[in-house]
């Protein structure tokens, strides 16, 4: 049964295609294939389109859309985050900046054991050791979201032992990370998932742009984290690929 492309149709003899891998990686999806965000059983979820802050404001809360009241929170001013309205390198939505020195912000301490995924889109944070996300209490903490020195410094995730990905740059990205020990997973853009063990250790709470000390401050701008308290499954990842594509222009 041949497949047809007709300009922005994809069929396979009379059936519509709503999308198209090459192996394992997402190379085309229909763009009315493209939903509004999927509504999952988020542990927290943060959406920058929803901080009702002015451009140029201090960010000192970040509301948790799932419902469970884990707000992201940071009462020293000189540690907020900024608000922008527009940023180019996601394609002009909302999106909150860290300078890169000092700013961070943090929810409630919420402990998750494995498995718990992660999902970040952002821009910046090329530079090795930069936090997008960090341990939240203390070095013993599981979660950690960065670039890393590693035969390149590439996207990494780490639970007590790093899983890295691939090369990492000061572009435009979605990461999806899922925590389970020796099936611990590291997906970013369309690539398929790097799989591997990340360690065992538990999430504290959600610490964004800094580690536990301050350290590893992240200099650039996150529109959208979500966490769940359990591992995505593959059409999750799909779906959220779809969106944050259509959305923000991830690759």
């Amino acid at each position: 049964m041949p497949l047809v492309n007709d300009a922005d149709d994809l069929r396979l003899g009379d059936a519509a295609v709503d999308r198209l891998y090459l192996g394992s990686n997402l190379v085309w999806e229909r763009e009315s294939a493209s939903p509004s965000f999927p509504n999952l059983p988020w542990h927290s979820v943060y959406w920058a389109d929803q901080i009702p802050v002015a451009d140029g404001g201090a960010v000192a809360s970040w509301p948790d859309l799932s419902g469970n009241g884990r707000d992201l929170v940071q009462a020293t001013a000189a540690f907020q985050p900024t608000m922008r309205s527009a940023v180019p390198a996601l394609g002009g939505r909302r999106a909150v900046e860290f300078d890169g020195v000092d700013d961070y912000i943090r929810g409630p301490a919420a402990v998750l054991a494995q498995p718990y995924s992660v999902v970040v889109v952002f821009a910046g944070a090329g530079a090795s050791g930069e936090m997008i996300l960090g341990r939240y209490g203390g070095v013993g903490d599981g979660i950690i979201i960065r670039p890393l020195s590693a035969s390149g410094v590439r996207w990494s995730m780490f639970a007590g032992a790093n899983v890295n990905g691939t090369i990492a740059d000061n572009g435009k990205h979605l990461i999806q990370a899922t925590f389970a020990g020796p099936a611990s997973s590291l997906a970013v853009d369309g690539i398929a998932p790097v799989t591997g063990d990340v360690g065992g250790r538990t999430m504290g709470g959600v610490r964004l742009g800094a580690d536990y000390n301050n350290g590893g401050a992240l200099s650039g701008h996150v529109a959208f984290l979500g966490v769940l308290n359990r591992a995505l499954t593959t059409d999750e990842r799909d779906r959220i690929l779809v969106w944050s594509r259509a959305t923000y222009g991830t690759p």
